[in-house]
């Protein structure tokens, strides 16, 4: 990191806090750098600052006013934004896009795999050796050597892959003068290709259906040289299975039950014919109309060519008992642990959605846990001794949780050792999600600890791209009113401010930089809204971050593609294809005519150059505050100290024998003097 930046306010009032001294500590507990913050509670430390240079060695953070001070460890786990959606693929200086015609060879075929250096912007740099690895599927080097770019930085392979080639995953692993990495990986199998064309679509495009419905789905199927698969065989299989799984947004979030296997099977469709323009509707018989949770259809659709050869593709729906589904997530699986911890409380979250996959709100939510007793014994019969069990499920807990359109319901659960099991209700009764989960005791481990998931902000920029040298709108969705720190990050802060959001929607200008040319720069927003002591309510933060989408479109060339429609074997065939933006450049094209067949086997998609270049990059930042630690303060009520047990003794026998002396002295009445002492 090049940067730390602090931000101080006061609690609970959630106002900016000036003149706050920061100081930043080593291990040792040594003060290595001091700032105070400015009129917005801002505080920023360059790396530059420390005399190592390295931000790695602050291991605290103390903001101290007077005798008042509060400390964050850097050490601690910072905050965890798995739930938004950010990319994962890292920025370097210098990218090296990888291509090639495809992705899917049989052994003894020629491989031709192409690069294109440029910097992080997709701008020109001189062609740098790199080298490179071509390796089999066991990770051993097939094939290495120095790759040298031409005068336009592009770069050209070509190599053949021995008969008896390895099956599986290769990799073209090429790494530049300053060990960034770049691959590309491809197959190699032998494989044929595909000769038909087979498209699928339920009706109306409906993937979450309704208990009752019955799903249909349009069968589609021609050659790739064009005619119809008619009157091809045709026959589909159907995996009915209870799903967890909704919605990509929320794969961290187990909805229904996944101990539910009333409606577990596979129908099949006997095999019937394509007509005459190869085209069938598959009606899947509904057999789950009383389903108590959601359950996946998983259909695959089989297409015979002439000589039996089957294509496959496959439709995957998802069927919904109720309009509404409820999702559970625990806090001890965002620690990547399997279990819940016992003697303790452990902590889930809950989101309702509707089938359209929209946040909703969902008042009077009775969340019910159940721990499920499972015991063995042993009894005597006519085969000799054997074992049964048997269960005994006792509620241990219940409480009514309020889930928010924005928010999440959050439940604690006091658990101890065993199984237990979660149950989630409407005010209607209909039972949602039923969630089942372990206790148990298990090895510390520090270095995978998660922090805390923040309630979101919903983040939105008003154009499908940002324009640099002006003001751009962003619409700012909070769960709450409140003071917004709003931050422009890359790997340093471009910009910062504090306003304050008096609305929970609300549309803010931001200014673009004209020499902001990375796509790794973000935008975050932090919302806290202030508590309220006499009410007792804390004071609350959420958190959103998006991607600043340079506009980059007069960078993307117009092209357009002159072929014949049809082509003859064993001729020669010209290309017409013309660039309409050049703009007096030189510019260079590869061109690639590969049978569709083989590209339908894996899937391969058409390399992109101007999405690849300036696609989004990491969010690097860590975050760190101490809301979580935040505790509510109670009725502050005196304890009564007791002696003794608190049941009477039941055992058999005397009480045993203790012997204690007892100093209790009590006088006889004594009369006061004249002078009132006695």
């Amino acid at each position: 990191p090049n940067a730390l930046v602090v931000f101080t306010h006061k609690i609970p009032e959630a106002e900016n806090y000036a003149n706050i001294s920061i100081l930043l500590m080593d291990k040792n507990g040594q003060i290595i750098a001091e700032s105070t913050t400015d009129a917005q509670g801002f505080a920023e430390i360059k790396s530059s600052d420390l005399k190592s240079g390295n931000l790695d060695d602050v291991y605290f953070v103390i903001a101290q006013k007077g005798d008042n001070f509060n400390l964050i460890r850097l050490k601690q786990p910072k905050m965890d934004l798995s739930e938004f959606s950010l990319a994962t693929r890292k920025y370097h200086a210098q990218e090296l896009f990888l291509y090639a015609p495809r992705d899917l060879y049989r052994p003894g075929e020629t491989v031709n795999i192409n690069g294109l250096l440029r910097t992080d912007d997709g701008e020109f740099v001189k062609a740098t050796p790199v080298k490179v690895e071509v390796r089999r599927p066991n990770s051993r080097v097939f094939k290495s050597f120095t790759w040298q770019g031409d005068d336009t930085s592009f770069y050209q392979s070509e190599f053949s892959i021995p008969k008896d080639a390895a099956t599986g995953g290769w990799s073209f692993v090429a790494t530049l003068g300053n060990k960034d990495k770049f691959v590309y990986e491809f197959q190699v199998e032998d494989f044929l290709p595909e000769r038909l064309k087979l498209d699928l679509q339920a009706k109306d495009n409906r993937i979450q259906l309704d208990s009752e419905e019955t799903p249909e789905i349009s069968i589609q199927s021609d050659y790739l040289y064009g005619a119809p698969a008619a009157e091809n065989s045709y026959d589909a299989s159907t995996s009915i299975r209870a799903t967890t799984f909704l919605f990509e947004d929320y794969k961290d979030y187990e909805f229904g039950s996944k101990s539910y296997y009333d409606f577990n099977q596979i129908l099949d469709t006997k095999k019937d014919k394509l007509d005459a323009n190869g085209h069938a509707v598959l009606k899947i018989a509904n057999q789950w109309q009383d389903t108590q949770f959601p359950l996946r259809l998983r259909t695959t659709v089989n297409v015979y060519e002439s000589g039996g050869r089957p294509i496959s593709r496959k439709v995957t729906q998802y069927v919904w008992p109720y309009p509404i589904a409820v999702g559970v997530r625990a806090s001890w699986e965002d620690e990547d642990q399997d279990f819940a911890s016992p003697n303790s409380t452990n902590n889930i979250e809950l989101i309702a959605i509707n089938q359209q996959g929209q946040r909703i709100a969902l008042n009077d939510v009775e969340v019910l846990l159940i721990r499920e007793n499972d015991r063995r014994y042993w009894h005597w019969g006519d085969d000799g001794w054997s074992y049964s069990e048997s269960e005994k499920n006792v509620p241990v807990f219940s409480t009514i949780a309020t889930i928010g359109k924005q928010s999440t319901a959050k439940v604690s659960l006091p658990v101890d050792y065993g199984n237990y099991r979660v149950e989630v209700r409407d005010a209607q009764q209909r039972l949602l999600s039923s969630y089942k989960f372990f206790s148990g005791w298990r090895w510390y481990d520090a270095q995978n600890q998660k922090g805390e998931r923040p309630d979101q902000v919903k983040l939105a920029w008003m154009a499908d791209n940002v324009t640099a040298g002006v003001d751009n709108a962003l619409k700012i969705t909070a769960p709450f009113v409140g003071l917004a720190l709003v931050t422009i990050e890359s790997d340093d802060i471009l910009w910062k401010k504090s306003i304050n959001l008096d609305k929970a929607e609300q549309i803010i200008q931001l200014p673009i930089a004209k020499d902001w040319k990375r796509h790794d720069i973000h935008v975050a927003v932090m919302v806290i809204a202030k508590g309220d002591v006499k009410r007792k309510h804390l004071p609350k933060r959420a958190f959103g971050v998006i991607h600043l989408p340079l506009n980059r479109d007069n960078r993307k060339l117009d092209i357009s593609i002159e072929n014949p429609a049809k082509v003859l074997p064993e001729t020669k065939v010209k290309i017409k294809i013309k660039a309409n933006n050049l703009h007096n450049q030189a510019t260079y094209v590869t061109l690639a005519a590969v049978d569709t067949g083989v590209l339908n086997v894996s899937s391969f998609k058409t390399p992109k150059p101007h999405e690849w270049f300036f696609a989004p990059r990491k969010y690097i930042a860590e975050i760190r505050d101490m809301y979580s630690l935040i505790i509510a303060l109670g009725d502050g009520k005196s304890t009564h100290l007791r002696f003794g047990g608190d049941e009477d003794i039941n055992r058999g026998g005397d009480a045993p024998q203790s012997d204690v002396q007892i100093v209790s002295l009590f006088s006889d009445k004594v009369a006061f003097n004249d002078q009132g002492v006695a």
